[in-house]
């Protein structure tokens, strides 16, 4: 059975929150399920007055598929910001919500579309917003029960305290995956995609699968590389990885490597 998940929780979601807030506003979310509620938006602001007790602002967003990075229309996007309407993104994956906030004030924004895990992001208005035209991305993915999935950590250093991304390190599975090897971008990166458009590690790290098939599996380091696994997986090879696949969850793994 298929079910839809929104991958932007825990580590990506709330990373972004932080690096949209920073960026220039507090991206929050909305929900879209019912298109007739309102609650609360964030996203970047474009256009706000700090000065005055109520900001004014445009909410710019763009929604894509976790795992094909494909954009998607017709997701309803709804704030809790006053005055603001539920907007459906177009062919293009865009939205835009204008209202008025209020520094302090929590805003939350929720993404709804047919056969989709709903998405809920919620933080608080910043005392001083800046002006920025960059949409806000989210993400949403169709996720099948019946596969699992993978997310790994690919490192090189001597010491735990010093391990760094393994830049432009590439990977290879032995399962089959219906997405995947995904390489996610640097949280400061995420306005650019979660994922990098050319294969390789970056200064994100994290190297994911999608909807793999259950079993044991093993993904390898390509190219001249000593490794050792972290605290999840089990060694195969002195460039590989054996990890457990399991139907609905995600398994965890890391590899730590030099190069020959």
């Amino acid at each position: 059975m298929n079910r839809t998940l929104n991958v932007c929780a825990i580590l990506a979601l709330s990373a972004l929150l932080t690096a949209c807030s920073d960026d220039s506003s507090d991206d929050s979310s909305a929900s879209a399920a019912d298109v007739t509620t309102t609650d609360t938006a964030a996203g970047d602001i474009a256009s706000a007055d700090t000065a005055v007790q109520g900001l004014d602002g445009t909410w710019n967003f763009v929604i894509t598929d976790w795992m094909s990075t494909e954009p998607m229309a017709d997701v309803a996007l709804c704030a809790s910001v006053a005055g603001t309407d539920c907007q459906l993104t177009d062919a293009e994956g865009m939205a835009s919500i204008t209202g008025t906030v209020a520094p302090g004030e929590m805003v939350q924004l929720r993404g709804d579309k047919a056969g989709y895990f709903p998405f809920l992001v919620e933080s608080v208005v910043p005392d001083e917003l800046t002006a920025s035209d960059e949409p806000v991305p989210y993400v949403m993915a169709e996720i099948d029960d019946a596969k699992g999935h993978v997310s790994m950590f690919v490192t090189m250093g001597d010491d735990s305290d010093d391990f760094v991304p393994m830049l432009g390190a590439t990977v290879t599975m032995d399962s089959a995956a219906e997405a995947g090897p995904n390489y996610m971008n640097a949280i400061e990166d995420f306005a650019n995609g979660i994922f990098t458009t050319e294969p390789g590690v970056t200064a994100g790290g994290i190297v994911q699968f999608f909807n793999v098939d259950p079993g044991l599996a093993t993904i390898t380091i390509v190219g001249d590389y000593t490794c050792v696994t972290g605290t999840s997986g089990h060694q195969a090879d002195d460039r590989s990885v054996g990890i457990t696949i399991e139907a609905g969850r995600v398994s965890y793994t890391s590899l730590n490597c030099t190069a020959e």
